[in-house]
């Protein structure tokens, strides 16, 4: 009864984690398949013009505040800076989507090779096999008391469970706004003062993107220390066994939803992004 309970949970959090690691491996296309994808990139192309009519505004604006004097503003040196500044500026509007789903490649190949590497789909949750046998001795009245604490546990998993995918579901979200968005911030490059806008555009889409490499890992973290309680565990009480378990991981669980909680908070300043 009580070992029963204790596989739903785990089971529970076995299939998040199998989610997690199907949704770590996605790209933006495949995951929103169902016309989605479709519906990001259209506004991604509509705001192209919204993007290339704001390139003459903050041109202007960059000539403006770059050259003291009228004079200034004619040397060929000046000239040729502002054209070459103008031509990147409409390129990378134009070419936008592709540079921003190169920097996804990129940072989806490290997050595939640590998969890859850390056997990430093959840690599954078990119950250890010194508390099943003491769940397998307890009595009929403990049996019913184990059971209501092994509940409480599996509620708390759960729930955590849930919240960890709901964060690594969220933050293709937050790339599809970063794709549909692009054009405004990439109209900025046209402007010396403005481009700093551009620039921590790209810096953060490139964030969210490697933040799939922190969750991973921390989900590694997590399952390598699940399986060992962070409290010693009592064989000869299984009151104390089974509190020793379910505090171990859910412990562990606690903190790995502040961590991916805090996933871009971690990449910026791991990274400097």
């Amino acid at each position: 009864m009580v070992e029963g309970i204790l596989n739903t949970a785990l089971g529970f959090w076995n299939m998040m984690f199998g989610l997690i690691s199907n949704f770590l491996g996605m790209d933006p296309v495949e995951f929103g398949k169902d016309g989605v994808w479709s519906v990001i990139s259209g506004i991604n192309g509509s705001l192209q013009a919204i993007g290339l009519a704001l390139i003459p505004i903050f041109f202007m604006f960059g000539m403006i505040k770059a050259s003291a004097t009228y004079i200034e503003m004619k040397r060929p040196e000046a000239i040729g800076k502002a054209i070459v500044r103008f031509c990147i500026s409409w390129a990378v509007i134009v070419f936008g989507m592709q540079l921003l789903m190169w920097i996804w490649t990129v940072c989806q190949g490290l997050i595939n090779r640590i998969l890859v590497t850390s056997g990430f789909q093959n840690t599954d949750l078990t119950i250890p096999a010194e508390l099943k046998n003491q769940l397998d001795h307890a009595g009929f009245f403990n049996s019913i008391l184990l059971w209501i604490l092994a509940a409480i546990g599996t509620l708390i998993i759960m729930v955590l469970s849930i919240m960890v995918v709901l964060s690594v579901y969220g933050r293709f979200f937050r790339i599809y706004l970063y794709i549909a968005l692009a054009p405004i911030p990439f109209a900025t490059f046209a402007g010396e003062p403005t481009q700093k806008t551009g620039i921590s555009f790209i810096r953060g889409f490139a964030s969210v993107c490697l933040e799939g490499a922190i969750i991973v890992l921390a989900c590694i973290i997590f399952s390598l220390f699940a399986t060992t309680s962070v409290f010693p565990m009592d064989s000869s009480n299984v009151w104390a066994a089974l509190l020793s378990y379910l505090g171990g991981v859910i412990f562990n669980m606690l903190i790995l939803v502040g961590i991916v909680k805090m996933a871009d908070r971690v990449t910026r300043e791991m990274l400097g992004l």
